[in-house]
């Protein structure tokens, strides 16, 4: 182990004492030599993107885009939330059961380092419930925004309010 470290450190003080020197810093290097202008001025021009346009997406895909992102992002938090009310869920559940209240079931950080380690189940549990809560949420916003859309339609926007 002693030898590696010796190597590692007798590599690693050569490179730094002697870097190596770049194509672009030798003086007769290719690069120094003017390029030729491929592209006329008028054609420069054309090439820059076009502005984002919502109107090359159909609906379905936006709102489907919008849902995935929603869950995706949700999931976190709805998981976090999931964990601590699982947790409150089995202090109260042991806490009754014992006759006395039961501290190392406590969520997260209130709970002390006795804590007793999640089972395969628990573990299951919680993460259902977190997926679930946050399909429940990006579906809650899905409908909201199919609603809104509804009655945006009558105005002449593309959806969400979008012109």
């Amino acid at each position: 182990m002693k030898r590696i470290a010796i190597v590692v450190f007798f590599f690693v003080s050569i490179s730094m004492l002697a870097p190596p020197t770049l194509v672009a810093q030798s003086e007769n290097s290719q690069l120094d030599k003017e390029l030729p202008d491929l592209l006329d001025p008028e054609e420069k021009s054309t090439l820059s993107p076009a502005p984002y346009d919502i109107s090359g997406i159909t609906e379905w895909q936006y709102y489907l885009y919008r849902f995935l992102a929603i869950g995706v992002g949700s999931f976190p938090f709805s998981l976090l939330a999931s964990t601590i009310i699982y947790d409150t869920y089995k202090v109260i559940d042991q806490s009754i059961a014992n006759n006395q209240f039961e501290s190392k079931y406590l969520p997260l950080f209130f709970g002390g380092s006795e804590k007793p380690s999640y089972t395969s189940d628990d573990v299951l549990r919680v993460l259902l419930i977190g997926g679930g809560v946050s399909l429940l949420v990006a579906s809650i916003d899905l409908i909201i925004s199919l609603v809104q859309n509804s009655y945006q339609n009558s105005n002449g926007s593309l959806f969400y309010g979008i012109q």
